[in-house]
């Protein structure tokens, strides 16, 4: 089965293959077993009533990807590691209502109060805000980073939206302390 984010309509995506018991445990849903089929004796004209089928719930919660135990790596009295965490978090519970761009993003990070982000109900969501006393242009370039180093992937064309990649939700994983500090000269060398 298909299991990636960015799947469309015309078979494009990321080509990313996961078995249904994956997908169930990666979305938060319990694994429903399927109806049981409907035998109608041949040469019968019964029709076989509607059957009330099982639904899977709704998806509880909202999921949190962990913040790595790594030494600290401060940028002006900023710890790196659990910024981007926080960055990823919330494109992660953003990501479930609808897709949006890195402007809207940062727009929920530092908790504006945009006419849009607030009728989507994007104000509603954990980490709304949470980057609020940091300079806008560092969280948009933490954004870009993320983008650029595959943890966040931006799609092509007139409206880019941003999407989760498999990274991203493995961020715990894939981090290193010698990424953190790279990124840390980087951003000493640009402000």
């Amino acid at each position: 089965m298909l299991g990636c984010t960015n799947y469309k309509r015309d078979g494009t995506g990321c080509s990313r293959v996961m078995t249904p018991k994956y997908f169930y445990e990666y979305m938060h849903i319990s694994d429903v077993p399927p109806a049981d089929p409907v035998v109608i004796p041949k040469g019968s004209d019964i029709k076989p009533k509607a059957s009330k089928a099982k639904t899977a719930p709704e998806v509880q919660g909202e999921k949190h990807i962990q913040t790595p135990e790594l030494k600290k790596v401060d940028y002006d009295g900023l710890d790196l590691n659990v910024t981007l965490v926080t960055i990823l978090n919330t494109l992660s519970n953003v990501s479930r209502k609808k897709y949006y761009g890195i402007t809207m993003l940062v727009d929920i990070l530092r908790g504006s109060q945009n006419r849009r982000l607030v009728s989507d109900g994007l104000d509603k969501i954990d980490g709304y805000g949470k980057l609020s006393h940091v300079k806008r242009e560092d969280v948009q370039f933490l954004v870009e980073w993320l983008i650029e180093n595959e943890y966040i992937r931006q799609t092509k064309g007139p409206y880019p939206v941003l999407h989760p990649t498999y990274n991203g939700e493995h961020y715990d994983e894939v981090i290193t302390r010698q990424k953190l500090l790279s990124l840390m000269r980087t951003m000493k060398t640009t402000s």
